[in-house]
């Protein structure tokens, strides 16, 4: 299955919150994770929300594999190329603390992330600047390092937190339904083992042999490029759909579910 251009950023992203995933649950059971959390009219979400008595730290999640990364005030830049993601991430941290301050009757500041998935470097020229929201930007192999430090909540308040943002409620005011986890990242996985698959053309090997009145003689086998051919309008509509299937899968693994690793 070959990806559309639309569809191939969906499962980047997936790839990467996953990886990113796999961070946080190296992390004890005083963390408390929360994933793909729907926010607003739960059009948008929130990669990652921890909690403990670190603090709260929004996570958004950047997939740069092999990239140069410069950072600098509101500046952010991926190879040559300027990205909103600090300005993002500082509404996304805003958001979440007012939504939690509101559920829990209590100040709580949150603290914004950006974690980025196996850059080629990261160039810090100067401070982010997130308009009043401490921001950090980091290689997600760090990430836990990062939600770690000094307590600034107690565990009383922390219980608070944890109860309010366990609430689908202090996030969105139309609840979706909660999907199992388990069963859409195994059918996640299945379409993307399949796009890894068939996005790669088999080669063809042909022998080719010249005979002589002495000996026979056999060459190397020869790669030959498959020709390529225009798709039937069946075979176009079939791709789209698959696409489709594709693109509303991840959306639900991203962007519509809540998945708590740790609620100890």
């Amino acid at each position: 299955m070959l990806l559309t251009d639309a569809a191939v950023p969906w499962r980047i992203g997936a790839l990467g919150e996953i990886q990113v995933g796999a961070h946080l649950a190296q992390l004890g059971p005083e963390w408390t994770v929360l994933h793909s959390v729907p926010v607003g009219k739960g059009e948008s979400d929130i990669d990652h929300v921890v909690i403990s008595q670190s603090g709260v730290f929004t996570i958004n999640t950047k997939r740069h594999a092999g990239q140069k990364i410069w950072v600098a005030g509101r500046g952010f830049m991926v190879g040559n190329h300027k990205q909103p993601y600090i300005r993002n991430a500082s509404h996304e941290a805003k958001r979440a603390e007012k939504m939690l301050s509101l559920a829990t009757g209590m100040t709580v500041p949150v603290c914004g992330v950006i974690a980025l998935v196996d850059p080629a470097s990261i160039t810090r020229k100067a401070p982010p600047e997130g308009d009043g929201v401490e921001l950090r930007i980091i290689d997600s192999r760090d990430l836990c390092a990062t939600v770690s430090g000094r307590p600034v909540f107690s565990v009383q308040q922390v219980a608070v937190i944890v109860a309010a943002a366990a609430q689908p409620g202090t996030w969105h005011a139309g609840p979706h339904s909660i999907e199992e986890p388990a069963e859409i990242t195994a059918a996640f996985h299945a379409l993307s083992d399949r796009v890894v698959d068939e996005a790669t053309p088999p080669v063809i090997l042909r022998l080719r042999t010249t005979a002589s009145p002495a000996t026979t003689r056999t060459r190397q086998p020869t790669a030959v490029k498959p020709r390529a051919a225009w798709p039937s309008k069946r075979a176009q509509k079939a791709k789209e759909k698959r696409q489709a299937e594709i693109i509303k899968l991840v959306a639900v693994c991203v962007g519509l579910t809540i998945w708590y690793v740790s609620t100890r």
